[in-house]
């Protein structure tokens, strides 16, 4: 969903990797912060994010604490835990990373990770960024839909796999099973990440 303050340090690093001139999606947008930092490299990139609470109505993400648990979590984010504050938050929030991303190589796509796979037609991704729902149900689907979007030897990047982080176990067991299935071996970088070279 969402880090401290929207904040995720590894990718003040991550961006340096990421290929030149590239064109990538990044799953799980929140404010964009992560965004401004792949546009150093990355000459398009497709934001995507529902920017909606009902995202999570059934998430096992957070060890499976429910989209109350969710809401009572973030309260001190949107000063509530009613279900239409949150989507005045959400509306608000898409509206001010609309207004930040207007001039940018971006096409943002306020959807689902699902649905956004199930709709793109565009030219195959270099990279895709997954720090979306972290439940193994969502992260093992995204992985495997990445698989329809992207060139041959891209890699794919995710957020919160490491071992001390027992909050989002999903994201571990997703991305062992799915590189399990398809022979592919991931590399931890940094503290929370991981990439997936196909």
């Amino acid at each position: 969903m969402m880090g401290k303050n929207g904040t995720n340090e590894d990718t003040k690093e991550l961006w340096k990797i990421l290929p030149e001139n590239s064109l990538g999606a990044e799953i799980g947008v929140w404010k964009g912060e992560s965004t401004n930092r792949f546009l150093r490299r990355a000459r398009h990139i497709h934001m995507v994010d529902p920017w909606s609470i009902t995202a999570y109505d059934e998430s096992t993400d957070w060890l499976n604490i429910g989209v109350d648990g969710i809401m009572k979590r973030y309260a001190y984010m949107v000063g509530s835990t009613k279900r239409e504050d949150y989507e005045k938050f959400y509306d608000e929030l898409y509206e001010s990373v609309c207004e930040k991303f207007k001039d940018k190589p971006v096409t943002i796509h306020r959807m689902t990770s699902t649905e956004f796979f199930n709709m793109y037609e565009g030219e195959k991704l270099d990279w895709i960024y997954i720090d979306g729902d972290h439940a193994y149900e969502a992260v093992y689907s995204d992985l495997n839909n990445c698989l329809k979007v992207m060139k041959e030897g891209a890699r794919i990047y995710c957020d919160d796999i490491a071992a001390d982080n027992r909050q989002h176990p999903g994201v571990r067991q997703a991305v062992s099973q799915f590189c399990k299935e398809n022979d592919l071996t991931p590399r931890r970088k940094f503290k929370n990440q991981c990439i997936i070279q196909l």
